[in-house]
């Protein structure tokens, strides 16, 4: 399937790279480096108390760095040491209520710098 399909502009959609039509280009799909690991002694987290709607409580950690996997580890331990539900969003996590002392400890434990 071409640009402007039905119109008197239609023209074929080229591969960026080699040049060829669509249907013909043999080049492999871009994939994105992943990132890298990075230590935990190598982070600086901020964590926060934000108040929401009703007035509920999310404890935020942000400052995080390095794959999608390492945070959602992250995320899961902390969970579990809170004893409380969360999520990450824009790569910050959120967990549910005020628990700023405890993930605090936790992260210390694992050897993130609090700041």
């Amino acid at each position: 399937m071409g640009l402007l399909d039905g119109t008197p502009w239609e023209h074929e959609v080229l591969c960026g790279r080699c040049g060829r039509g669509e249907a013909e280009c043999c080049c492999p799909p871009d994939e994105e480096p992943p990132e890298p690991f990075v230590p935990a002694n190598q982070q600086r987290v901020r964590i926060a108390v934000e108040k929401r709607k009703k007035g509920k409580r999310v404890t935020t950690v942000n400052g995080l760095m390095g794959p999608d996997a390492q945070r959602r580890e992250l995320l899961a331990r902390l969970k579990t040491g809170c004893g409380s539900g969360g999520t990450e969003k824009n790569g910050a996590i959120e967990i549910q209520g005020n628990h700023q002392q405890r993930i605090t400890a936790l992260l210390v434990e694992l050897g993130y710098r609090v700041g």
